[in-house]
Protein backbone atom coordinates (compact mmCIF):
# COMPACT_ATOMS: atom_id res chain seq x y z
CA UNK A 1 0.00 0.00 0.00
CA UNK A 2 0.99 3.60 -1.18
CA UNK A 3 0.72 6.54 1.22
CA UNK A 4 0.54 9.86 -0.37
CA UNK A 5 0.48 13.38 1.15
CA UNK A 6 -1.49 16.03 -0.37
CA UNK A 7 -1.65 19.83 0.25
CA UNK A 8 -4.82 21.97 -0.21
CA UNK A 9 -6.10 25.28 0.70
CA UNK A 10 -7.03 25.39 4.12
CA UNK A 11 -10.99 26.25 3.31
CA UNK A 12 -11.16 23.52 0.54
CA UNK A 13 -9.74 21.24 3.30
CA UNK A 14 -11.90 22.12 6.38
CA UNK A 15 -14.75 21.71 3.65
CA UNK A 16 -13.81 18.49 2.94
CA UNK A 17 -13.23 17.28 6.06
CA UNK A 18 -16.76 18.61 6.77
CA UNK A 19 -18.43 16.32 4.10
CA UNK A 20 -16.65 13.46 5.18
CA UNK A 21 -14.25 13.72 1.85
CA UNK A 22 -11.24 13.11 3.09
CA UNK A 23 -11.43 9.66 4.64
CA UNK A 24 -8.95 7.12 2.69
CA UNK A 25 -11.87 4.79 1.15
CA UNK A 26 -13.46 7.96 -0.06
CA UNK A 27 -10.71 9.35 -1.57
CA UNK A 28 -9.72 5.95 -3.04
CA UNK A 29 -13.20 5.79 -5.11
CA UNK A 30 -12.59 9.43 -6.20
CA UNK A 31 -9.25 8.11 -7.66
CA UNK A 32 -10.54 4.68 -9.26
CA UNK A 33 -13.51 7.20 -10.69
CA UNK A 34 -11.09 9.85 -12.23
CA UNK A 35 -9.10 7.37 -13.55
CA UNK A 36 -12.42 4.98 -15.25
CA UNK A 37 -13.44 8.49 -16.40
CA UNK A 38 -10.40 9.47 -18.35
CA UNK A 39 -10.18 6.24 -19.82
CA UNK A 40 -13.52 6.49 -21.29
CA UNK A 41 -12.74 9.77 -22.54
CA UNK A 42 -9.52 8.12 -24.16
CA UNK A 43 -11.89 5.25 -25.66
CA UNK A 44 -14.09 8.34 -26.83
CA UNK A 45 -11.20 10.35 -28.90
CA UNK A 46 -9.90 6.97 -30.07
CA UNK A 47 -13.11 6.34 -31.30
CA UNK A 48 -13.49 9.86 -32.85
CA UNK A 49 -10.26 9.57 -34.47
CA UNK A 50 -11.09 6.52 -35.95
CA UNK A 51 -14.36 8.00 -37.40
CA UNK A 52 -12.17 10.63 -39.01
CA UNK A 53 -9.58 8.08 -40.81
CA UNK A 54 -12.06 5.10 -41.43
CA UNK A 55 -14.71 5.87 -44.52
CA UNK A 56 -18.32 5.25 -43.08
CA UNK A 57 -19.44 1.99 -44.16
CA UNK A 58 -23.25 2.07 -45.61
CA UNK A 59 -25.62 -0.57 -43.81
CA UNK A 60 -25.54 -2.38 -47.06
CA UNK A 61 -21.95 -3.01 -46.94
CA UNK A 62 -21.83 -3.77 -43.33
CA UNK A 63 -24.09 -6.36 -43.83
CA UNK A 64 -22.25 -7.75 -46.93
CA UNK A 65 -19.33 -8.20 -44.43
CA UNK A 66 -21.32 -10.13 -42.39
CA UNK A 67 -22.73 -12.32 -45.18
CA UNK A 68 -18.94 -12.72 -46.53
CA UNK A 69 -17.80 -13.71 -42.76
CA UNK A 70 -20.47 -16.50 -42.23
CA UNK A 71 -20.18 -17.69 -45.66
CA UNK A 72 -16.18 -17.93 -44.85
CA UNK A 73 -16.79 -19.90 -41.27
CA UNK A 74 -19.45 -22.76 -43.16
CA UNK A 75 -16.85 -23.60 -45.30
CA UNK A 76 -14.18 -24.00 -42.33
CA UNK A 77 -17.27 -25.88 -40.53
Amino acid sequence: MTQITIELPDQLAEQARKEGLLSPIIVQRMIEEAIQRRAGQRFLRTLDQLAAVEPRLTPQEIQAEIDAARRERRQHN
